[in-house]
């Protein structure tokens, strides 16, 4: 899977150091900036408010894989064959 890149996003790292304060300044709001080294991409820069939007977005999508693997395990214990024992019958056999 490729990424297309438009031309005013793309900068080398030398123009870069030379111009950082005109990237940081004008360029970051409207888009990302991608920085390459000798013709391979390097490094993205990203507005903030771009930065903590996604930040966030990968956060929840964290906790909701984690949420459909427990349901996942919950229906295949569900399932499950397995013998199931209920509490009062495990207080009785351990004398709990």
């Amino acid at each position: 899977m490729g990424i297309t890149f438009e031309k005013k996003q793309i900068v080398s790292s030398t123009e870069l150091i030379r111009s950082f304060g005109k990237y940081l300044k004008s360029e970051v709001g409207d888009h990302d900036i991608f920085i390459f080294k000798r013709n391979t991409p390097e490094a993205v820069l990203v507005a903030y408010k771009r930065y903590e939007k996604m930040k966030n977005q990968l956060e929840e999508l964290k906790d909701l894989l984690e949420h459909v693997a427990i349901h996942e395990i919950v229906e295949q214990r569900e399932k499950s064959p397995a013998k199931k024992i209920s509490l009062d019958h495990l207080k009785k056999k351990y004398d709990l």
